[in-house]
């Protein structure tokens, strides 16, 4: 009787609304879709490999396609149907065994483990929050962050976080909808949102966001996750480390209280750390970081700080600079890139899932490590909380609260070893960040709601743009890369879109012929960016080149290994097209969001790192490069975004 009570209680409960308010109160229950989605397809294989000499084609100069058409043709008829079939015998198998996955998600989980290249500017990414109103106090904006990120977190530990859904009908938005959708079995409630045009997204890597720390390992690093779910941050400052607990018996510390615990370490005034750790985590390679933990782990004390390190919810690094970005000068927005990207390194845990880097002026931004998950999950969890934080009254933080807390130093013991490697990474670091890495920003007039009122869709205008940039300013056409999330599909993660195509190509020949008249030039930019759609379409249904040619791959290197032949991999795989369409000269990615306001990542290649941006009235590029020069790709993009708009005005006459 009393467990029927209790499951009647969670049905009225879902069907009314009953459920305690964290940040969001939900209806249906977070993972209630989730192992109903359905699974990220594998294309068929000769569909996959005619995208992909259609992508290389650009590419190549008429010897080289030639040569690379008789390669596919070989691998067609030979290696790619074996591969295929195995790749989708193991996904049977997943499939059999009840393994929630997709065919990509853990091959491509190791590729990011298996990099050896130290994570600050290399792999971890930065995303900005919009400042809040009338708040400058960075004191008072981290515990009204911290307050609404334990919540985020006891939202979803309870189950009543409300699930990601693209909803392409306003019925599904409803609370009727909801109820209905939060009685459906889990086994078919996926498809029974689909049917009223209601598309849940994958949350399996949601877990993964607190508590948890990419573990340095020589070869493959592995990420671990805290499942006790301890109730404590680290607090970064001046290099130094504090144990900060933020929540209690499953309630989040008030604001107030974190405040004056923060405060606490502020006031204590210490020196700067002359044996800030966390420079390793972020100018280290993987593997010589790896032999200095272990080393360290050598000691009980040291364990135990890495355990209270590993174990956090999160890291916030209190920085001690100001910085600025949204409507301000492009020196200032570059300054600021700078500052969330990598800092001084000395104040950051870049192992870290995440780490919230709060500005002097309270201007804050999340950096995160990126093997554990995508865009998609970080950008949900600073949506929710930066309304939430942003709802929140800035007053009720007390300033003159006492903390309950005392102090609680994290401090390692280095020996005189470790201290010669430390100050080499330093150095090494420093000079990396001075001299190896050239960084740029750029803001733009007009902005999406212009854009979007000629008609043009801005991502389709910026990708266009960047090829006419490349080649106004290099004179050929080489890969572009932009990221598309495949979340729609269960354990989803990411999709390339190929971005140098056939019509961009033409367009950007036809743009430069000073003999092609205005309508040639306008017919080829709509052709272009028709393709740039339909590309992008094909990325999100996860039907591109990329993943699939890559797990392909993994499977061939899996069967060689069963019968000893890990040398004998296909020249497909070797040949100069797969090499030029994997070197990402143009690496970009977006994020769409009106509760942030930037975002960029290091360069993957000798080219360019392109995050770009915006919202109704301005847009953002954000370049990096190793090589190059980041202020002349971003002037060229200018120049080539002022010379399509006038083309689109031109093709509504």
């Amino acid at each position: 009787k009393k467990n029927l009570g209790v499951t009647m209680m969670r049905v009225a409960r879902r069907l009314f609304g009953a459920e305690p308010l964290l940040v969001q109160k939900s209806i249906i229950p977070t993972t209630h879709f989730q192992n109903s989605m359905a699974e990220l397809p594998i294309p068929p294989v000769d569909a996959t490999l005619d995208r992909y000499v259609a992508a290389v084609t650009p590419l190549l100069t008429p010897e080289e396609l030639e040569n690379t058409t008789k390669i596919v043709a070989d691998f067609r008829a030979r290696d790619a149907k074996e591969a295929d079939k195995y790749l989708r015998r193991e996904a049977s198998i997943k499939r059999r065994d009840d393994v929630y996955s997709s065919y990509i998600s853990d091959d491509w989980f190791d590729l990011y483990l298996t990099d050896r290249s130290p994570l600050a500017v290399n792999l971890n990414p930065f995303v900005v929050w919009k400042d809040k109103p009338n708040c400058s106090d960075p004191i008072t904006r981290s515990a009204l962050i911290v307050k609404s990120s334990v919540d985020f977190f006891l939202a979803l530990q309870g189950g009543y976080l409300k699930p990601q859904v693209w909803h392409t009908k306003p019925v599904t938005q409803g609370a009727a909808w909801q109820r209905f959708a939060s009685v459906l079995p889990k086994k078919i409630s996926a498809y029974g949102a689909y049917a009223f045009g209601a598309y849940p997204l994958d949350m399996s890597q949601f877990p993964q966001l607190f508590h948890t720390t990419r573990i340095p390992q020589i070869g493959k690093d592995k990420t671990k996750t805290s499942y006790d779910r301890p109730g404590h941050i680290v607090v970064m400052y001046r290099g130094n480390m504090y144990q900060v607990t933020v929540m209690e018996n499953r309630q989040p510390v008030s604001p107030s209280q974190v405040a004056a615990r923060l405060r606490q370490i502020v006031a204590s005034n210490p020196a700067p750390n002359p044996q800030p750790l966390g420079i390793f985590t972020a100018g280290a390679d993987r593997d010589s970081w790896a032999t200095t933990r272990s080393r360290l782990e050598q000691t009980r004390a040291n364990r135990d700080a890495f355990r209270a390190v590993d174990s956090a919810m999160f890291v916030l690094s209190l920085e001690e600079d100001s910085v600025y970005i949204g409507d301000r000068k492009d020196s200032e927005l570059t300054e600021a890139s700078r500052f969330f990207l990598h800092g001084g390194a000395e104040n950051r845990w870049f192992d870290k899932s995440f780490n919230i880097v709060m500005g002097a002026n309270a201007t804050a931004a999340v950096n995160f490590e990126h093997a554990w998950g995508d865009g998609v999950a970080v950008l949900r969890y600073m949506e929710d909380v930066h309304i939430d934080s942003n709802n929140a009254d800035a007053n009720q933080v007390q300033g003159d609260e006492n903390a309950t807390e005392s102090i609680k130093p994290i401090t390692f013991n280095l020996d005189g070893t470790t201290d010669q490697e430390l100050k080499r990474e330093t150095d090494k670091f420093n000079d990396f960040i001075t001299n190896g890495l050239n960084l740029s920003c750029k803001l733009y007039r007009p902005g999406k709601q212009y854009l979007n009122s000629i008609g043009v869709r801005p991502d389709g205008l910026f990708q266009v743009a960047f090829q006419l940039a490349y080649y106004k300013l290099h004179g050929q056409f080489e890969s572009a890369y932009e990221s598309a999330s495949t979340s729609g599909f269960r354990c989803g993660r990411t999709e390339a879109i190929r971005g140098t195509t056939i019509e961009a190509k033409n367009f950007c020949l036809t743009f430069s012929d000073p003999n092609a008249t205005a309508q040639e030039k306008i017919a080829a930019m709509q052709a272009a960016m028709k393709k740039h759609h339909a590309i992008t379409v094909e990325a999100l249904k996860g039907l591109g080149v990329d993943r699939h040619l890559f797990a392909m791959k993994k499977s061939l290197e899996r069967m060689q290994k069963m019968f000893f032949k890990e040398d004998d991999i296909h020249e497909f795989y070797n040949d100069v097209a797969y090499k030029k369409l994997g070197a990402n000269m143009i690496s970009t990615s977006t994020l769409a969001s009106e509760r942030v306001t930037g975002g960029g990542f290091g360069p993957v290649s000798p080219g360019y790192g392109v995050g770009y941006g915006g919202n109704d009235d301005t847009l953002m590029l954000h370049v990096t490069s190793f090589k190059r020069s980041p202020d002349e790709f971003i002037q060229a993009c200018h120049e080539s975004f002022n010379q399509i708009i006038e083309l689109v005005k031109q093709s509504k006459n």
